[in-house]
């Protein structure tokens, strides 16, 4: 059973900028005193303050002598009764709760005083800590390797740093201190106002869905999993549609730059550069491929006339068939790889999987700027990404007539999702031209 007492607090403890003495005795403050089996001991400092003389001990309580004496003892019950009030309220729901938690209850203009991370349950802070410590030790088998989550630690850190500045702009008070109950409605809404103002002022949109989505995802891991007091993720059902990212435009180039970037006169570019428009290429012939698995891609995951890998961003099987041209490039290739991998990308030096994911993150960039080259040659209205080869094969298969389900077994993809984010009709004169006739 818990207890909250009041104490006064001893001189060798006291800590009062203004310490009044008299004839009497000393001015000292009264401290309350939190206690729960299991846990330390809290103190928490009050504003009223007495002579030590007229000091209760046994009844917690001024002497009542005078009318300034009955006043302070009005305003230690009702300092004790609030807390006392939340405490039976937590009790009887068995939430798991410490006293560090109840004396942090209505402080939310308080400075932060340190949260032990021994203490149960922990801070906001300190979740995303354990779920940043969980992804970055989460291992995954894909294709035939061990791989962490580690992109996901990075979006939890994200958040992390982005709430810390938050807290400290907004409330002037360190992210460490909150908990679970002070995540509330208006919590969020001071948020949202504060990315989209910090967005503006560094001329982006600050990133608004997305960091709403990692609070909504931990506040649900709090509520769901640890079962923690206050943690209520349906705060975010107002706001829901922020959480959404709006629709982007598909990154997808006509089938006839593809036949202008294939025939290019390839001396116009360095040996990397080339390396840069083969990879292009070869991800565009089998399924529209992405940049992080091409570079990933090892020799065991060739089956014959097919590819067959896991896609690492997502927990879908490709398995495209591989055509004359992307047999072409691979055998283009096939001393330069280093250990098992396709193409040269990495090198004995990338031996951690950091090193690697930072590589994939530098190369991809140098791959965009190649393509920008090549647009500028071949003077493509279209801008051409890296990314442009997925929507463009996808358009084509479709337009070509596939069955939508045989390009997304191609793609790793649900048909859904290709038609949502990647398919676009870039052969509008040739269609006009058909209903002309059609019609």
């Amino acid at each position: 059973m818990f207890t909250i007492n009041v104490k006064m607090q001893d001189v060798s403890k006291k800590d009062v900028k203004k310490k009044a003495k008299s004839e009497e005795g000393n001015y000292q403050k009264l401290e309350l005193i939190f206690y729960k089996p299991g846990y330390p001991r809290v103190p928490k400092v009050l504003n009223i303050s007495g002579l030590r003389k007229d000091w209760d001990e046994k009844k917690q309580l001024f002497k009542e002598k005078d009318s300034d004496c009955i006043a302070k003892n009005r305003q230690i019950i009702e300092e004790k009764m609030k807390y006392q009030v939340v405490a039976e309220q937590w009790e009887t729901e068995n939430a798991t709760w410490s006293p560090k938690m109840l004396s942090h209850y209505f402080d939310l203009k308080q400075q932060d005083e340190g949260v032990s991370s021994e203490e149960n349950p922990v801070s906001v802070s300190e979740l995303i800590d354990i779920r940043i410590e969980y992804f970055r030790n989460l291992k995954r088998e894909k294709n035939g390797k061990m791989i962490t989550s580690s992109s996901n630690a990075e979006n939890y850190l994200y958040l992390k740093n982005s709430l810390i500045e938050f807290t400290k702009s907004k409330y002037n008070r360190s992210f460490s201190s909150f908990y679970f109950y002070h995540i509330d409605s208006q919590f969020v809404q001071d948020y949202i106002d504060f990315v989209i103002k910090t967005g503006i002022k560094r001329g982006n949109k600050g990133g608004l869905p997305h960091k709403l989505r990692l609070l909504r995802s931990i506040v649900t891991v709090a509520e769901k999993k640890y079962k923690y007091y206050g943690a209520d993720s349906s705060i975010f059902v107002p706001v829901k549609k922020l959480t959404k990212e709006k629709p982007s435009e598909t990154k997808t180039i006509s089938y006839y730059s593809i036949g202008r970037i294939e025939k290019i006169d390839r001396s116009l570019f360095t040996k990397k550069e080339n390396l840069h428009i083969d990879m292009f290429l070869f991800c565009y012939y089998t399924g529209g491929m992405c940049n992080i698995d091409a570079c990933f891609l090892t020799r065991d995951s060739i089956k014959e006339d097919m590819v067959d890998y896991e896609r690492i961003k997502v927990c879908r099987r490709a398995k495209p068939l591989l055509t004359n041209k992307a047999k072409a490039i691979i055998d283009k290739y096939k001393d330069e790889g280093y250990a098992d991998f396709i193409f040269p990308v990495f090198t004995h030096k990338h031996n951690t999987e950091d090193k690697q994911y930072l590589r994939v993150k530098g190369f991809s960039m140098k791959v965009n700027a190649t393509l920008r080259k090549v647009r500028e040659i071949l003077k493509i209205r279209d801008k051409i990404t890296w990314n442009s080869c997925r929507g463009t094969f996808i358009s084509k298969m479709i337009d070509s007539g596939y069955n939508p389900i045989v390009v997304s077994n191609f793609a790793g993809n649900s048909p859904e999702m290709i038609y949502k984010h990647y398919y676009k009709n870039v052969n509008q004169k040739s269609m006009l031209k058909n209903m002309n006739e059609i019609f």
